[in-house]
């Protein structure tokens, strides 16, 4: 999911949730990779 650039802010709860979010998003990135060689590897394990 592409993420919106948003002009920086004062607000620190804002800030904070867009931080969260860039966050979550990379984590997300990484599970999925890590996902797709778990399922290559179960694959690769078949008869």
């Amino acid at each position: 999911m592409p993420t919106t650039q948003i002009a920086p802010t004062s607000d620190p709860t804002l800030t904070k949730l867009l931080e969260v979010d860039s966050d979550l998003a990379s984590q997300e990135t990484q599970l999925t990779e890590q996902l797709e060689a778990l399922q290559q590897n179960a694959r690769d394990f078949r008869p």
